[in-house]
């Protein structure tokens, strides 16, 4: 009798342990982001094809994302996809701390993503980028950018999300780093004494002004459903 018991209660265990592993969730939202460039280096990636930057650290703190579907109801009942938390995102690994996690869905049609940073990074940062930009002529000068600012980005798809029951979907929000700089002419910005061009809400104000306006150009999303870090329509 002893040993039925046990049995039974290994089981149990076994199963309660199952039900617990992340990994065997099969439905719901799993969101990622990561960065890209249009042509720059990467510097972990080992990409060889640089072109004047060279990326090595790319951060963001994410309060909130929240995917809309145009069907919300009259009564206010948002039908919707949120994640929420004090979310520290490395773009160029890909990573968050903590992780997103999956989100729970009800099944349907989202054709918007909206994100929010918050002031999660050091010194009360939402963004930070650390990169090397290589002038016509004369050494490499690294670059810092930082803001405190609460950006927020609606990324709108036409063609919409569609999220299926018993299923599980992966969203990829993708940041071009290379949009991020464009129209920004480094050559006329204030060098520190260090030989560090900082740009942020006190140094080098209007490059920064135009780094947070390029944002919400710089973003795009797409499904990952094979979870290869690019949108499956450009996987073929």
């Amino acid at each position: 009798m002893k040993i039925h018991v046990l049995a039974f209660f290994m089981l149990a265990m076994a199963v309660i342990s199952g039900c617990d592993d992340s990994n065997s969730i099969s439905q719901g939202v799993k969101f990622k982001m990561k960065a890209t460039t249009s042509g720059s280096q990467i510097k972990p990636s080992g990409r060889t094809n640089g072109t004047s930057y060279t990326f090595e650290k790319a951060l963001v703190g994410v309060r909130k994302v929240e995917f809309e579907n145009d069907d919300d109801d009259d009564n206010g009942d948002d039908f919707e996809i949120e994640f929420k938390g004090r979310y520290v995102v490395d773009l160029i690994a890909g990573t968050s701390n903590p992780e997103f996690g999956i989100s729970q869905i009800d099944p349907g049609l989202y054709n918007e993503i909206e994100i929010e940073l918050g002031q999660f990074l050091d010194g009360g940062n939402s963004m930070f980028v650390a990169f090397t930009y290589q002038p016509s002529s004369g050494d490499p000068v690294k670059v810092e950018f930082s803001t405190k600012a609460l950006l927020e980005i609606e990324i709108e798809d036409d063609k919409g999300f569609e999220m299926k029951p018993d299923a599980l979907s992966n969203i990829l929000v993708l940041i071009d780093l290379d949009k991020l700089l464009n129209s920004v002419d480094l050559s006329q910005a204030n060098i520190d004494n260090d030989g560090v061009i900082r740009i942020n809400d006190a140094s080098n104000t209007a490059l920064a002004q135009k780094i947070r306006s390029n944002f919400k150009n710089s973003c795009e999303s797409g499904r990952d459903d094979d979870d290869d870090d690019d949108f499956d329509d450009d996987d073929d």
